[in-house]
């Protein structure tokens, strides 16, 4: 039996005994260490992470009872998301997988990626592809870009990197016009959102100016919206064609799923910027 089947199988049993003995905070970590552990030397590794290339016998769950998110976005999807050793979610190995198969897209290409995390660096590094990485609030960021105002000239950059950033943002259409401007003919801008394909529209209608307010709207306490069934006509609204790559097109291997939340979408939008007339 497995140390994780003998925490996971009894975790009411023992978590009772952690919470009479006062070990409530020792329980998590343990469990937490010994599930890590377990996702990364499990002996049938049937997954595989197209972002840091390790296999893995199961992803990690995303703790989505963090009093940041709306739980009622979470139950009945998938939790065993994240990969164990380089962090990355399903959005993330998708994009992966996609260009790992045709990397020359993006070699020798002028890069900037909005809203980076540690599984973008990992993947990319692994290829020694050179890009520059913009966030106002990150301190190790290259550039304090706003993607709403972005500090630099016109038809600078051949990709732009877009993960789950426009919820982020108070005008995301102005967002886009940005990226465009910035982007040179045929450039490619790789994005995505999160989206509630049952909602028809962008949802963004309810003022939330609290935390509080926005993960009882918005599902997360610093999101500003919910995109609709209709995002695609936003992105060609700003001067984009549109191609989408969907998770069931992909590999199970990857487990490129729509997940930990409902409105964590499992299509990536390949944009490009149309060429002047």
């Amino acid at each position: 039996m497995f140390i994780h089947d003998f925490f996971g199988g009894g975790v009411h049993f023992w978590f009772v005994i952690a919470l009479f003995f006062n070990l409530s905070g020792v329980y998590f970590k343990i469990s937490g260490l010994l599930t890590n552990f377990c996702a990364r030397f499990q002996y049938k590794r049937k997954y595989r992470c197209p972002c840091c290339n390790k296999r893995v016998g199961r992803f990690l769950d995303f703790n989505y009872s963090s009093w940041k998110y709306n739980s009622c976005l979470y139950p009945g999807y998938e939790k065993n998301t994240i990969c164990p050793h380089c962090q990355s979610l399903p959005r993330h190995r998708m994009i992966a997988y996609y260009f790992n198969r045709r990397i020359e897209e993006l070699q020798n290409k002028k890069i900037l990626i909005f809203g980076m995390r540690s599984a973008e660096h990992t993947w990319l590094d692994r290829w020694h592809i050179a890009y520059k990485c913009a966030d106002p609030y990150d301190s190790g960021a290259d550039f304090k870009y706003d993607i709403q105002n972005i500090a630099c000239g016109d038809k600078t950059y051949d990709v732009v990197i877009c993960n789950h950033v426009l919820e982020h943002v108070e005008n995301y259409q102005k967002a886009l016009g940005e990226v465009f401007r910035i982007l040179r003919e045929d450039g490619l801008l790789i994005l995505t959102v999160p989206t509630l394909y049952r909602y028809a529209d962008t949802f963004e209608k309810e003022r939330a100016e609290t935390e509080m307010e926005r993960i009882l709207h918005y599902g997360q306490n610093d999101h500003l919206r919910i995109f609709g069934a209709n995002f695609d006509r936003y992105v060609k609204n700003a001067g984009f064609s549109v191609e989408k790559i969907t998770g069931e097109s992909l590999p199970r291997k990857i487990r490129a799923v729509r997940g930990p939340a409902e409105y964590d979408d499992n299509v990536i939008y390949l944009c490009r910027r149309n060429k002047a007339e």
